[in-house]
């Protein structure tokens, strides 16, 4: 089963050892565009026909978190978040309208080569996280992967 929320985590850097035992290792940053619907991503395909999950397998993007820079030792983060109103972007403390969302032109500013992180909400996840069950050990029912009875 797949969770109500998704988040995914772009490999962005790359690493390699060096020869030495006291030296650090190289690093560099992995650039190169994507290419993601911000609405109705299907993720049907990768769950087993067997699989107990019932619901439709429908995400929306609702964030994404961007790196600016050229390596991983340096470099600045920036958020985009789809509000009621649209998409905004946060880089410290300043705010800027992206633009609302479901435009074509909002949502190329918000997808693109920067992007580090993506957060999806699937379509059927509750509005209020409140209402989203806390996973633990001791209520495995609200573990995405345990199937339910009846």
């Amino acid at each position: 089963k797949l969770p109500l929320l998704l988040l995914v985590h772009l490999k962005r850097f790359g690493f390699e050892a060096s020869g030495a035992w006291d030296a650090a290792p190289q690093a560099w940053k992995i650039e190169g565009e994507i290419s993601v619907p911000s609405q109705r991503l299907n993720l049907q395909d990768f769950v087993s026909e067997a699989s107990p999950q019932r619901a439709p397998l429908h995400y929306d993007l609702f964030a994404a978190v961007d790196h600016v820079g050229s390596s991983p030792m340096s470099g600045h983060y920036t958020a985009s978040c789809r509000r009621a109103d649209g998409w905004w972007r946060f880089d410290d403390s300043r705010t800027e309208y992206i633009g609302r969302a479901g435009c074509e032109a909002s949502e190329k500013k918000v997808i693109g080569a920067g992007n580090y992180l993506l957060l999806f909400q699937r379509r059927d996840a509750p509005p209020d996280p409140e209402q989203v069950p806390e996973q633990s050990h001791r209520r495995p029912e609200h573990w995405p992967h345990v199937p339910l009875d009846g």
